[in-house]
């Protein structure tokens, strides 16, 4: 596709858009490169074959954007998608990319180099590596027939609201954006712009100066039109046909925080070396793969020429950060900083708070590496008995490393007590390509190297990670029941000097009072029934008794009855004393 190749093409639109009227994907164009072509049922035809259905498969990318590499010896094959931004993640954009990659190997039956598009989507792949570079060849134009009036304010108009759309869409995470401007009362004018993902904000800008210059000469004065290229396409109608709500925007993403990096390998590469190309095209791949549910990936990049320039590289991210983006944040962060903090360095590991990114010119796949060794552990000591954390500590990382090696996501954490008010947390997580036992392994071999963990940390490796946090909580006490609530306040203001009686007093005083009544009552009632019982008993209804007072007699009496208690009188004597006779 060395060649300039301009199709200008005739369009009479006079139904609805199609995003309204039918679910199918609507073919516009394909372009075959007749340059390079490949046997059919070789190898490159196998490779195709694997790419298309790789690129089918992940269709459902909430980014709307994929590409892929798949390659053996000399039959390298690169491909990629691009839906359109505003039905990225939909049942659209699976349909397209599902019709695209069933109809491109049948127009280009032996073509090394394809691109086709539709209305929702766009699909390309080649021999040759194209990732994150611009390609205007070859360019396809689609016009509508119907002219505008007042075509010189139109084409002003126009012009301004493409070239915002550009500005905007060059700077958008997705590369793509749409703008509604008003043209009269009557007439809205539709803007749309988007780039392949792959592309930096500068080099989409340059593919939008070149799609949008063709414009005068395709469709001036026509009521809409499209430029389509490889690498960017712009369109404009006097008629919706977008979504008005394309992707909407992720939440602001966590800072990626550099934690690490070792580079202290002795094997260098030469700028603009075969290597270098192959690193390029590693890192890319590696940053457009971080999606909402992707937390590991491995790649590799190589070219025909020799085999000795072949970079082995992956990224891991924790599992706890996928979905909020802060992994793609993380490892585009990384792909970036990696080749500046180790030029030339042909082994890279860098390490980083949500995420790890790896290479080298020898494959590590599938091979537990604990060298070199990170750790980074954090201030402060642990106070509480030594013996006790250390103890927890190892079962902790014991059992952890068990579940995380069983687990498909290589990843595991642990919460234990230490004491009544220390807590440990253990966060563990190994590279997917590793096995359970190795992954066991790598884990377990952190804490041997750390054996006086102080106060937990962040400990690297390039295989696993290990987190260790020691958290240190208040306990609190049940509190004394609170005290009884006072008397009610007398209505009368209480005399100064005078204090409050507890109401303990009151309560005990009132349990007295009623046992002294009680016994008051029960002594009465008892003495009184005594009384009853020895009473003489009355006959014929007559009461014989006397008052006490009926039988007291004065003393004159007594002396002249008993003669003056003469001897003569004497009876005898009694138990109450002496007794004479009157």
């Amino acid at each position: 596709m060395n060649s300039m190749t301009i199709l200008l093409l005739i369009f009479s639109i006079f139904t609805l858009p199609s995003f309204l009227t039918s679910k199918e994907a609507e073919y516009l164009y394909h372009v075959c490169s007749n340059t390079t072509t490949f046997t059919p049922n070789s190898i490159f035809q196998s490779n195709v074959n694997h790419l298309l259905s790789t690129l089918s498969s992940n269709a459902n990318s909430s980014t709307g954007f994929y590409n892929d590499t798949v390659q053996t010896t000399n039959n390298a094959v690169y491909g990629l998608f691009l839906c359109r931004g505003d039905v990225a993640g939909t049942d659209a954009c699976e349909t397209c990319v599902a019709n695209a990659t069933a109809e491109a190997p049948q127009r280009c039956p032996i073509e090394k180099e394809a691109v086709i598009w539709y209305d929702d989507c766009m699909l390309r792949y080649s021999y040759e590596s194209f990732f994150s570079t611009s390609a205007e060849n070859p360019g396809v134009f689609l016009t509508n027939t119907q002219n505008v009036t007042e075509q010189t304010r139109f084409n002003q108009v126009l012009a301004a609201s493409m070239n915002e759309v550009a500005t905007e869409a060059a700077n958008d995470a997705y590369k793509f954006a749409a703008k509604q401007t008003k043209f009269s009362d009557q007439i809205t004018l539709y803007s749309l712009g988007q780039c392949t993902q792959d592309l930096s904000a500068a080099v989409c800008d340059r593919c939008f100066g070149v799609a949008i210059a063709q414009l005068p000469s395709c469709c001036s004065g026509k009521q809409g039109g499209r430029v389509l290229f490889p690498s960017c396409n712009v369109r404009y109608e006097i008629y919706p046909f977008y979504a008005e709500n394309p992707i909407a925007p992720e939440p602001t993403p966590t800072e990626a925080v550099r934690l690490a990096e070792d580079c202290t390998g002795t094997a260098t590469f030469t700028q603009n070396s075969a290597f270098q190309s192959n690193l390029h095209s590693l890192l890319f791949t590696l940053s457009s793969k971080t999606t909402r549910d992707t937390s590991f990936y491995n790649a590799t990049a190589s070219s025909s020429q020799n085999p000795d320039d072949t970079v082995y590289g992956l990224f891991l991210c924790g599992v706890d950060v996928v979905s909020t983006g802060d992994c793609k944040t993380c490892v585009a962060t990384a792909t970036l900083e990696a080749p500046q903090r180790c030029p030339n360095r042909k082994n890279v590991i860098i390490w980083y708070n949500n995420c790890m990114l790896r290479y080298s010119d020898v494959s590590f796949f599938s091979r537990a590496d604990d060298e070199p060794f990170a750790p980074r552990e954090n201030t402060g000591k642990v106070t509480v008995n030594q013996s006790r954390f250390y103890e927890v500590l190892a079962a902790s990382v014991t059992e952890l490393a068990a579940q995380a090696s069983n687990e498909s996501s290589k990843f595991a954490i642990k919460t234990e007590d230490v004491s009544g008010s220390i807590s440990l947390q253990v966060l563990g997580q190994c590279t997917q390509d590793l096995s359970s036992r190795d992954c066991n392994w790598c884990l377990r071999r952190i804490i041997e190297k750390v054996p006086r963990i102080q106060e937990g940390g962040r400990f690297l490796c390039p295989s696993c990670r290990l987190t260790i946090e020691v958290s240190q909580y208040n306990v609190h006490t049940p509190s004394s029941p609170p005290p009884l609530p006072p008397p009610p306040a007398s209505i009368g203001a209480r005399p100064k000097g005078r204090s409050r009686l507890s109401p303990y007093i009151i309560i005990v005083g009132s349990i007295l009072a009623f046992i002294a009544v009680t016994v008051v009552l029960g002594y009465c009632l008892a003495r009184r029934r005594a009384v009853r019982n020895n009473a003489p008993s009355q006959e014929n209804g007559r009461d014989d008794t006397k008052t006490l007072e009926s039988l007291q007699f004065d003393l004159g009496t007594i002396e002249t009855a008993t003669n003056k208690f003469s001897d003569n009188n004497k009876l005898g004597e009694g138990g109450f004393g002496v007794v004479f006779k009157v």
